[in-house]
């Protein structure tokens, strides 16, 4: 039988990459509010 491997690493990177300011807002609204993310651009 195969084991199989999830790479959680790599998903939950890209999860913040596409949802950054969503994860932003909701975990630290505060901050949030002083990030302009017009101007972030993914790597």
């Amino acid at each position: 039988m195969k084991d199989t491997y999830t790479d959680h690493d790599r998903l939950f990177k890209e999860l913040i990459q596409n949802f950054f300011s969503e994860f932003m807002q909701l975990f630290f609204p505060e901050a949030s509010r002083y990030i302009d993310f017009n101007y972030l651009k993914t790597i």
